[in-house]
């Protein structure tokens, strides 16, 4: 995971996220964009109340976050890696 700060510009519903470290740009379609914002220490079940979808969408959306290193695990939560505007 990128020690720099992303950098996040939303197009059309969309987020680009550019990881300076990795040299990368990653982009969140309407609904993992949606779950990216919503990851504010909330467990995956108040994730699936805020942002709605089937567990399994939200858990692979969460994955590739995690993945992507946009999120990371907090106790019991999911927290997004901050951001600055593009």
């Amino acid at each position: 995971m990128s020690t720099t700060a992303f950098l996040a510009a939303r197009l059309d519903g969309e987020i680009v996220v550019l990881d300076p470290g990795r040299a990368a740009l990653v982009l969140l379609d309407e609904w993992s964009a949606k779950v990216w914002e919503a990851c504010d220490g909330q467990s995956v079940a108040e994730l699936r109340q805020t942002v709605g979808g089937s567990q399994m969408r939200l858990r692979r959306a969460l994955r590739r976050l995690l993945t992507e290193g946009l999120i990371r695990q907090e106790r019991a939560g999911w927290t997004r890696v901050p951001a600055r505007d593009a």
